[in-house]
């Protein structure tokens, strides 16, 4: 880890403190000019778009000022002095200032962006496409067919990695809804069962696909060797270091070690390490145990709605015989048949031991057991 890992990020303070939903709004609308290719933004400007909000009906253009300085102190925005609207001496040395989004503040506003987009439970998906692309990239960066320039390598690479991060990401996220509760509950209720075949099929074609490609990228990572890789990893950090740049710029090692890390992360994940198993098994077998748990589910809603169905028809057949009865004491002998004895008494005697083994229960005297009246008032003879 660097010096930079270790820094307080003092580019998101705006994001949680006392007047954030001023700070936010007047970044956001910075953020949205950045995106509409307007680069440096007027406070007049900034001030008029606030106006027309409700809660910024008190809000001066003084406020806005020392709001722009504290988003400058925390290098959100960058000032820009405007000179070329002066027209006096006077006007030059108020020090009209435009403002420009640093890029950390347009990273967070699309992270924020993004985040409003998630919302409360995972999306995620899990696409049998993905391998097959992985896998094409993977054959074009390792075994390319035709020579190719380092432009074209670079893009494979890009390729390669987005197809990569796509994959793990959407699976995890997938996996991770169908775990959740919320789902869980939806799980459980009879609606479920008309979306089961769709669940278990969908799973069913990722593993496949994921089977059917896993051999393969396998043998792609078997083939290849470190001099092989080394000297694709040099002709990617040749075409980084190529592209002009000003200010800090990495060093040929830096990337050389960036483009390593990445592709040994890569290896890991589908063929994993002597001490652990491969993420790629992981999943396979996380999708089937989830294919597992819905079809569980499915089974036990339609095993209570089986049961229910056949009650109902029991009931009804049951009541059919008690319209046919005529009298009351048919009625209560075909219910002490079907419900049991009403009011029963039930008497407790301590057990006898047989003498003869081979004597009937019919020629044991019977067990003469006294009953006391269970009232508070009963007290017993005294003499």
């Amino acid at each position: 880890m660097d010096e930079q890992d270790y820094r307080r990020i003092s580019e998101i303070s705006y994001l949680n403190t006392e007047n954030t939903w001023r700070y936010r709004s007047i970044l956001h609308f910075c953020f949205k000019r950045h995106e509409h290719m307007q680069t440096y933004v007027y406070p007049e400007d900034i001030f008029h778009e606030l106006k027309r909000d409700p809660n910024f009906r008190e809000y001066s253009f003084e406020q806005l000022e020392q709001d722009l300085a504290t988003l400058v102190g925390w290098k959100n925005l960058i000032p820009h002095q405007e000179t070329s609207r002066a027209k006096t001496i006077v006007d030059f040395k108020k020090k009209r200032y435009r403002y420009q989004c640093t890029p950390y503040t347009v990273e967070i506003e699309r992270m924020v962006e993004k985040l409003k987009s998630i919302g409360e439970e995972f999306s995620g998906s899990l696409e049998t496409t993905q391998f097959d692309r992985i896998l094409r990239a993977l054959r074009e960066f390792l075994i390319p067919d035709n020579p190719v320039t380092d432009e074209e390598l670079h893009q494979i690479w890009e390729d390669l990695q987005h197809y990569f991060h796509t994959l793990v990401e959407n699976s995890s996220d997938y996996l991770a809804h169908l775990k959740s509760t919320k789902v869980e509950e939806r799980m459980q209720t009879v609606a479920f069962i008309v979306y089961k075949d769709r669940f278990t099929q969908y799973l069913q074609n990722f593993v496949i696909g994921l089977q059917r490609s896993a051999q393969k990228m396998e043998n792609l990572f078997k083939g290849s060797n470190s001099e092989l890789e080394d000297s694709l990893f040099q002709r990617l950090t040749d075409y980084q270091l190529s592209i002009p740049r000003l200010g800090e710029e990495k060093s040929a090692q830096e990337y050389f070690d960036d483009f390593q890390e990445s592709f040994l992360v890569m290896r890991e994940w589908f063929m994993g390490t002597n001490y652990r198993e491969s993420e790629l098994s992981v999943l396979s077998k996380e999708t089937v145990d989830t294919i597992r748990r819905i079809t569980k589910f499915a089974q036990r809603l339609a095993e209570q709605r089986q049961v229910s169905r056949s009650r109902k028809a029991e009931y009804l057949h049951l009541a059919h015989w008690f319209s046919q009865v005529n009298t009351k004491n048919e009625a209560d002998c075909l219910s002490a048949i079907v419900f049991g004895p009403a009011g029963g008494r039930h008497f407790y005697a301590e057990s006898r031991e047989m003498e003869d083994m081979n004597s009937h229960i019919e020629e044991e005297p019977p067990t003469r057991l006294e009953l006391k009246p269970r009232v508070s008032t009963y007290r017993e003879r005294q003499r």
